[in-house]
């Protein structure tokens, strides 16, 4: 197999006559390599990798990172020190899973590299070196047919052997040699490859292995990180030849193909691409064209010796001629032309009284070679105006040939656009590419073109797209038999980029967009803002759009609507559709915004806003249950609310009085499934008067005192809003917001979950305390979906961690203060209290918004009729209004909107309002006025 490995800076490999070379990196890269097994190690010094000694030999294994999956790619790497080392070829994981493996499937397995203690277990082939016979052993693997080869047996003796047994490195070569057969090698002299054994089977198409080496001695070793030296992607075979021609002068090197040459002045000169010319010699019986590169020899007076391409002496192959006589036809030689389009068309080629035949190529279709030397025709047609395309210009060909060779020629063809640029209807503005008058009324718009409308879309607006509007004025210009064939209606970016084919997502706030797919089918889609979907949808018709559409500006967001109903985008709000996308512009952006159509490159659609029409956006319709004209005001002294019983069967936040630990789910998207765990949420509507003082907004707990254990959300004197758990100054505290405006539209809604999980001081970290909560925040808009998204209990929130949460937390829930104390000033609309199921699902987004937003609307949708739990335990039950279990626990207050809240009877829960004695908030310190009429924005 010498012959198969021939080193150099490329690989070469010789096939047959004329002689062709394979070119692969010899010096190859980095094959990364990771140690296998518990018995692997990095020993100190410079070796990378030997055996512990300490356990199975078997289990210290090197693979490498790389892989090779072609013939005549390999690993080099160097060993050192005589003992038991083996190395060979382990199967990819994709490898091994497609079946491309032969013999054993669990020595196969390159899950078992160095895992299982036997040598065959994770290689295909693998070849070993003993320290008895001084090197070549024995083959393990998989499939261990071989073919025993000169390395074996010639090794002894050799300046090689003798600096492995004295621990000095050897270089091994192992991989898939130029006939697919797997091959172990070892450098002999600096300069030749000697195989010592190699597979008795061909890997098959499609195999990938890894290299894999393990080492069963201490003194074994693998001195060097291995090499990967795969085959050169861009290299060609090779076959030099030469001629001699004239008799003495020598043209050299020769190739069959173009790409050849090219590449040879690529490589010798570093040119990027590579430059190369023809030549047919008169002597050449063939007749056959020849590439030379650009910096090849000429006028040489000896054939080529030892020729150096790349560091490999090339194996030259003479091209055999015949007669010297310089017979081939004169090149043809002319000037360029320059012709109208349209025009007829005379060019001679060939004097009159010649006997050599001329043949022309690289003609546009409507010009031929008529014969007798004369180019005839038409000039053809330039497409688009002469301003965007003012010409189209041709290489032509001469071939002049007789019995001796050819000669070739060339001159430029220059076709001159005739055609003025047309002008766009009056309201419409070209932004890029073209477009086509059709000269009876109407106007095409090109590929990979912007037209922007008379069309703005003002805040408040909808511009409705109707399907008969795409039927007429898109989907007929759309062609299935080109790629890109796409057109596109809707607002450009504020920076779009048109000198790149338009782009869904990088050049539109907001569009609508239609693809032709094949004869009988389209695609439709539809996006917004940064959002990457696409929301595609397949119509099946080429010629029915199916689906209307409509864009809306509300000043803040813009709105994509898609549906089957045209009548329904004309009349619904976007809230009561399925198909709608929303996202504030990329860039902020304030009034109307133009409207604009586009096309990629291979789409094309009719110029018209005929069709399209604008309206108002319908007003959403009332869908809140929660009234949201009453709240407690509070303003310190003493002021609070107080759930007139202790129990802890009343109130999902006593949990039950209980006091021991509870761990995380392993699943974070789900309630604890602890035995001891009793999750709940919370959910609360304020606003805050301003007032610098630690004020606490609801408490659960036990007071004030250095032993007393409280759960609250507390608002400090710099305004930052916390949610804290412990005992006196002991708490686990988490920053939901650093700072709370007092504007006097500025009601906040905060919603808490806690999962359940309960930790002792140790395990009350950041990290577990994170994944126990669950804590939002949102304002101002209140339907905004990234603001209430952002989830609060993160490990950097936590700003104060390591307290127990294990103690019982029992004593008064209150609003509006910690008891008498740390009392609130400003406003509570709502508050809300509920168990969660244990092993369950968190709430959505959806629940979590409605509960804060309208929990009248929360109990009706999520709770009536849904199984819940009890205050105090494991229990379930069917949700009721007015059943006892159900409204201890849960509790809703209204804060003066509840049917029965009153200052007399003070505030009532209302999953049961009758109660007076578990859930009614008794109103401490406060007067008849303290419930107060309020107008919250975005709910009242």
């Amino acid at each position: 197999l010498n012959e198969l490995f021939t080193v150099g800076a490329f690989e070469s490999v010789v096939i047959s006559d004329p002689f062709s070379t394979m070119i692969a990196d010899v010096n190859g890269v980095d094959a990364g390599y990771t140690l296998e097994g518990v018995d692997a190690i990095d020993p100190e010094g410079d070796d990378i990798f030997t055996y512990d000694g300490v356990g199975y030999a078997n289990y210290a294994g090197l693979k490498s990172v790389a892989t090779i999956d072609q013939a005549g790619e390999y690993y080099t790497f160097d060993i050192r020190g005589e003992g038991t080392i083996g190395f060979g070829l382990v199967h990819s994981d994709a490898s091994f899973a497609a079946g491309s493996f032969s013999g054993n499937s669990n020595y196969a397995d390159p899950d078992n590299f160095a895992a299982v203690n036997s040598a065959h277990y994770g290689f295909q082939f693998s070849h070993w070196f003993h320290g008895t016979p001084n090197g070549s052993w024995t083959n393990y693997g998989a499939n261990t047919g071989y073919s025993m080869r000169s390395g074996w047996s010639n090794f002894n003796g050799t300046a090689e052997q003798a600096d492995w047994l004295a621990g000095n490195p050897i270089k091994v070569r192992c991989g898939i040699d130029a006939n697919g057969f797997i091959s172990i090698e070892t450098l002999r002299d600096g300069s030749t490859w000697e195989v010592h054994a190699r597979s008795s089977y061909p890997v098959p198409e499609g195999g990938e292995y890894h290299l894999g080496i393990k080492s069963q001695s201490t003194a074994a070793r693998v001195f060097s990180a291995p090499k990967v030296h795969l085959l050169e992607p861009e290299a060609p075979v090779m076959h030099f030849r030469y001629v001699e021609s004239p008799d003495g002068v020598f043209n050299y090197p020769l190739f069959s193909t173009d790409e050849e040459a090219k590449y040879y002045h690529h490589i010798m000169t570093g040119h990027a691409e590579g430059v190369s010319h023809q030549h047919v010699y008169v002597d050449d019986p063939t007749g056959s064209t020849w590439f030379m590169p650009d910096n090849g020899q000429m006028s040489g007076v000896n054939a080529p010796y030892n020729m150096v391409f790349n560091g490999q002496t090339v194996l030259f192959t003479e091209i055999t001629t015949l007669s010297d006589a310089d017979l081939v036809p004169t090149a043809f030689s002319g000037p360029d032309y320059s012709v109208d389009e349209l025009t007829a068309v005379n060019i001679q080629t060939q004097p009159q009284d010649t006997s050599y035949s001329t043949s022309v190529t690289g003609l546009p279709s409507t010009l031929t070679n008529a014969g007798g030397g004369m180019i005839q025709g038409t000039a053809p047609e330039v497409t688009g105006d002469n301003v965007a395309n003012p010409s189209d210009s041709f290489t032509v060909t001469v071939t002049r040939t007789n019995s001796y060779g050819s000669s070739v020629g060339t001159f430029d063809l220059t076709v001159n656009n005739l055609t003025a640029p047309s002008t766009l209807p009056t309201g419409f503005t070209q932004l890029a590419g073209s477009f086509t008058d059709n000269g009876d009324g109407t106007v095409t718009v090109d590929n990979s073109s912007v037209v922007q409308t008379d069309l703005d879309l003002a805040v408040g607006k909808r511009v409705i797209i109707p399907n008969t509007w795409a039927e007429a004025n898109v989907l007929p210009y759309l062609d299935h038999n080109v790629s890109e064939s796409k057109a596109f209606f809707g607002i450009a970016d504020v920076s779009p980029n048109w000198s790149d084919t338009p782009d869904l997502h990088t050049d539109f706030d907001a569009v609508a967009r239609w693809e032709a797919v094949n004869a009988t089918s389209h695609k439709q889609s539809m996006s917004v803002g940064d959002l990457t979907g696409a929301n595609h949808n397949t119509v099946s018709s080429a010629s029915v759009a199916y689906w209307s559409y409509a864009i809306e500006w509300d000043g803040t967001q813009l709105h994509v609507l898609r549906s089957a109903s045209l009548s329904d985008l004309q009349s619904k709000h976007r809230s009561e559709l399925t198909n709608v996308i929303s996202d504030e512009p990329a860039t902020s952006r304030t009034g109307a915004l133009p409207l604009v159509v586009a096309t990629r490159s291979g789409g094309s659609m009719n110029l018209t806003t005929s069709g399209l029409s604008m309206m108002d956006i319908p007003a959403e319709p009332v869908s809140m249950l929660t009234n949201w004209t009453k709240a407690l005001d509070f303003s310190g002294s003493s002021e609070h609310a107080k759930m007139v019983t202790t129990s802890t069967a009343v109130n999902a936040l006593r949990m039950s009085g209980l006091s021991s630990a509870a761990g995380n789910n392993t699943d974070s998207s789900k309630t604890s499934n602890s035995s001891n765990a009793l999750p709940w949420s919370t959910a609360i509507v304020f606003k805050i008067d301003g007032n610098n003082s630690n004020q606490h907004i609801w408490n659960s707990g036990e007071g004030s005192g250095t032993d007393d254990d409280n759960i609250y959300l507390r608002l400090t004197a710099s305004r930052q809003l916390i949610f804290g758990w412990g005992r006196g100054s002991s708490n686990n505290e988490c920053l939901i917001d650093n700072y709370l405006q007092t504007n006097a539209t500025k009601w906040y809604g905060v919603y808490i979950a806690h999962k359940g999980a309960r930790f002792n001081s140790s395990a009350a970290t950041a990290a577990n305390l994170a994944d126990a909560f669950d804590i939002r925040i949102i304002h101002g808009v209140w339907d905004y979906a990234p603001q209430l998204a952002d989830n609060k209990s993160t490990i950097s929130n936590w700003i104060t961690t390591g307290h127990s949460m294990q103690k019982a937390t029992t004593g008064d829930f209150t609003i509006g203060g910690r008891g008498s104390n740390r009392n609130f000033h400003g406003k509570v609309a709502s508050m809300a209290v509920t168990t969660l199921m244990k092993n369950a699902d968190t709430p959505t987004d959806a629940e979590i918004l409605t509960m804060i937003t309208d929990p009248v609307k929360w109990v009706t949708d999520y709770k009536i009729g849904q199984t819940y739990r009890y205050a105090a335990n494991d229990t379930t039950n069917t949700f009721a209004i007015g059943q006892a279990a159900s409204y201890y626990a849960t509790q809703v207050w209204l804060m003066g909107d509840g049917a029965n809240d009153s200052y007399s009877n003070m505030i009532r829960n209302y999953i049961y309002t009758a109660d007076q004695n578990a859930t009614k908030l008794q109103l401490n310190s406060m007067v008849s006025n303290d419930i107060q009429n309020v107008s919250i924005p975005g709910l009242s």
